[in-house]
């Protein structure tokens, strides 16, 4: 049994390492290694403490990897930690206690957070421990305290990175109009599943000449066509327009832009068109999985405005504008083409 009292003192990620491994799981660094997630060369170099000479900047994200292998190894994720785990996590928690330097870093991150919690017993150390991605951002700040890493900044970019991933961001643009209308146009020819589009005016794109004749060859196909515009004798359109200091154009480019839709609908019934009286929120250009979402700011024309990309992914924020979108499509009216 690992005893508090017999832990050596700790001054790097090879002895933490060393610990885990002989104390915690008691294997071999061949079948820690695999448990891990590594070859065993691999693994081999964390333990000989000579990694930060062997993988460069790219330690980091070897750190961050063998955190998630040993996190997932200890809630017993894989079946691989279920055959290989000598020991359960509850008994880790209450065993293992890298050094008193470890315990200050740790609580100068986390003393206000969720890891603090010392009247719970799911606790490592004072830490409550809510699942295994919570483990993992502790083991890996752990190992950072031992390298030359700048920790705070270190361990906040590698969080701000995998935020990003989980939510779909793929893109981001100072203003909308660095995206070449044609790209968007390339994106409108290739979908197969959808074509959404929510705005005001929409002209910039609505203007192009292959607008029209891709919404017409889309009929007869699986290709669900949905365009949300401004109701140009509503409230919110007006007050825009004033915002923008163009006094009563938006709606009259609004009204251009649905006598330019009027052929395209006659050819192809399929296209379903619509009038909000929303706020101008965000514009929305989706295409399939991929989206363009034009975050307007106040007396910004659409063109000048940050633009953000999208894909769908698990959990990540497609969806929450398709709710959006939704949301709006679900209160506004059919367009009236006279």
């Amino acid at each position: 049994m690992l005893e508090k009292e017999n832990i050596p003192q700790t001054h790097s990620v090879a002895e933490v390492l060393k610990i885990i491994r002989k104390e915690v799981f008691g294997l071999s660094i061949l079948e820690f290694g695999e448990l891990i997630g590594f070859s065993s060369s691999t693994y081999q170099r964390f333990e000989r403490d000579d990694f930060g000479k062997k993988l460069g900047e790219s330690k980091y994200s070897k750190l961050r990897d063998i955190a998630k292998g040993i996190s997932n190894a200890l809630f017993n994720e894989t079946e691989a930690s279920r055959e290989a785990r000598t020991i359960s996590i509850n008994k880790y928690k209450t065993q293992v206690d890298f050094n008193s330097h470890l315990q200050r870093q740790l609580s100068s991150l986390y003393k206000n957070s969720i890891f603090f919690d010392p009247s719970k017993e799911n606790k490592l150390q004072g830490y409550k421990i809510a699942n295994k991605e919570e483990f993992e951002d502790y083991l890996y700040y752990a190992f950072l305290c031992f390298t030359d890493a700048d920790i705070d900044s270190e361990f906040l970019d590698c969080r701000l990175n995998e935020h990003i991933l989980k939510s779909g961001l793929f893109g981001v643009w100072n203003k909308r109009a660095e995206i070449p209308t044609q790209h968007l146009i390339e994106k409108m020819k290739q979908a197969k599943k959808s074509i959404e589009i929510l705005g005001y005016i929409v002209f910039f794109l609505i203007d192009h000449p292959d607008f029209g004749e891709i919404l017409t060859n889309k009929k007869n196909t699986s290709c669900n066509i949905r365009i949300l515009l401004g109701d140009p004798k509503s409230r919110n359109v007006c007050e825009r327009s004033k915002e923008e200091k163009d006094e009563g154009s938006i709606a009259s480019r609004i009204e251009t832009v649905l006598s330019r839709l009027r052929r395209p609908k006659e050819m192809n019934n399929d296209i379903e068109i619509r009038l909000h009286d929303t706020p101008l929120y965000c514009s929305i250009y989706r295409f399939d999985d991929e989206m363009y979402v034009v975050t307007h700011l106040y007396g910004t024309m659409g063109s000048a405005a940050p633009t953000l990309g999208f894909k769908k992914v698990d959990g990540g924020l497609f969806n929450s504008y398709c709710k959006h979108f939704d949301d709006i499509w679900d209160i506004a009216k059919e367009a009236a083409f006279k």
